[in-house]
């Protein structure tokens, strides 16, 4: 019986045998290179981009996040690289916030610390017990026209 030819790009086990000899198929093969999570989460901390490192490691995205997804350990370490990448975007805008930018200054003090820096917003509120069957028709047709009631009876209550 004669041996065939290996398919070009295919992997020993990258075909299954069927009933009809003369037919196989194929399985994709999505990583070209060994070691390709290692590269990638290298890509990945140091452009915090999914496509750029899957790209540079000669792996698909959807590849990649299949292994996130089925392997504890690649994720967390996926983790670890975007939170890498997050670390020098900040001091990068650290260091242009310093030089240049008063508006990405006051940004990252909010952020920072916003239990100092935050915008305040104080408010104060004040209940009041409207027994609205003592007030005038005059009273009363101006609280139907908008005024507040506090300011209607503030305002006549020295009458």
């Amino acid at each position: 019986m004669p041996r065939s030819k290996k398919a070009v790009g295919m992997t020993p086990d990258s075909t299954r045998k069927s009933s009809n000899p003369s037919k196989t198929s194929p399985t994709k093969t999505t990583h070209k290179k060994a070691g390709w999570q290692e590269r990638f989460l290298t890509l990945l901390s140091e452009t915090f981009s999914v496509t750029a490192a899957a790209a540079g490691s000669g792996t698909d995205r959807s590849y990649a996040y299949h292994c996130r997804r089925n392997d504890p350990d690649f994720a967390e370490k996926w983790d670890a690289a975007l939170n890498a990448a997050i670390d020098r975007l900040e001091q990068a805008a650290y260091d242009r916030a310093i030089q240049t930018s008063d508006t990405l200054a006051i940004f990252l003090l909010k952020t920072r610390r916003p239990d100092l820096y935050r915008d305040r917003q104080d408010v104060t509120t004040t209940t009041m017990a409207v027994n609205y069957a003592d007030l005038t028709d005059e009273q009363l047709q101006r609280i139907a026209n908008g005024e507040h009631p506090a300011t209607v009876i503030s305002s006549t209550s020295g009458r």
